[in-house]
């Protein structure tokens, strides 16, 4: 498990905003593999579905966020 599980946080801070589905490990592996695959049955049924959390996800990414962070670090270190 990832620290402070950041990874869960930002997989649901995608999913509340709908650019993203959020499948939880469940105890059995029958488990977590079934409701996975009901998720991507979902997926592959619903092109609208798709095609929405596609353009939410870039409307909530931040491509430049490298190139903001490695010119804060320079700033810092001069």
């Amino acid at each position: 498990h990832a620290a402070d599980d950041h990874q869960r946080a930002n997989a649901l801070a995608y999913a509340a905003c709908g650019a993203a589905i959020v499948v939880d490990h469940q105890s059995a592996h029958e488990v977590t593999a079934a409701a996975l695959a009901e998720q991507l049955r979902l997926l592959f049924r619903d092109e609208a579905l798709r095609r929405t959390m596609g353009l939410v996800a870039r409307k909530a990414s931040h491509p430049e966020a490298t190139m903001v962070v490695s010119d804060r670090i320079l700033e810092l270190a001069r």
